[in-house]
């Protein structure tokens, strides 16, 4: 398993909140290895689909509470440590 980071945690909260995985990210650049890192951890599929970990997860660390913005926007402690419970 990767860390999980800011970006990471920007393609579940975008895929939950709006179907869009990219919806967080201002440069697709380093997406893939974002999306890859998510995939393997079990939070999303390769489709683009929320898991129910990645549900579980998502509610537990209050991705709905980030802002609408880009990731990189995000206040680091708001982000800093994303576990998997």
């Amino acid at each position: 398993m990767n860390k999980i980071d800011c970006f990471t945690a920007a393609i579940v909260k975008g895929i939950v909140e709006s179907d869009d995985a990219t919806k967080h990210f201002g440069s697709l650049l380093g997406f893939d290895l974002h999306k890859q890192i998510a995939v393997r951890n079990g939070l999303i599929t390769e489709d683009e689909r929320v898991t129910a970990f990645g549900m579980q997860w998502y509610a537990h660390q209050n991705l709905k509470g980030l802002a609408n913005t880009r990731a990189y926007f995000w206040r680091p402690q708001d982000w800093e440590d994303f576990p998997l419970i």
